[in-house]
């Protein structure tokens, strides 16, 4: 059986691609009762249009045990640089998934389709599963900022 990211067009198993291994990693969960996606846009949207130079921090709270396995975003349409940066860290573990502030255009999507960017392995909730975001606007100018998290929630199982 195969899962519907390994359906994107432009997914090969080749050298230094990490998107097949990530797949492969991901695939189990897709058929397993106990996930149920679910996708989580941050900032708000009421919070995400900042001024440029501005700085937002976020409170994120996700259902412990669940697995963030990758992020949705397309950068605008002509940007070749930084729009925003972005870092994102766990609370419950002092851990941030991204040790330094990250440009968005590092997990920006080019392709003509909606594809993900993918951990290079899922990301597991525990504790308490807040996260806190934190977005600063450098672009120069005021801009939309804002990320979509891919989450398998974990739910209640049959057995």
């Amino acid at each position: 059986m195969i899962n519907s990211l390994q359906l994107w067009p432009f997914f090969r198993e080749t050298w230094g691609y990490f998107d097949p291994p990530a797949i492969a990693q991901l695939a189990p969960a897709a058929f397993d009762d106990c996930y149920q996606p679910k996708y989580f846009k941050l900032p708000d949207d009421d919070q995400d249009l900042l001024e440029a130079g501005a700085y937002l921090k976020y409170g994120l709270s996700i259902t412990p045990g669940s697995l963030i396995w990758g992020i949705f975003h397309r950068a605008p349409n002509g940007q070749t640089a930084a729009g925003f940066v972005f870092k994102i860290t766990d609370l419950d573990l002092g851990i941030e998934v991204f040790d330094t502030p990250t440009p968005d255009m590092f997990v920006a999507n080019e392709q003509p389709s909606n594809y993900p960017w993918l951990l290079n392995a899922p990301y597991p909730v525990v504790g308490t599963g807040v996260f806190n975001v934190e977005l600063w606007n450098v672009s120069g100018a005021q801009l939309r900022c804002n990320l979509v998290l891919g989450v398998l929630e974990v739910q209640k199982c049959k057995y």
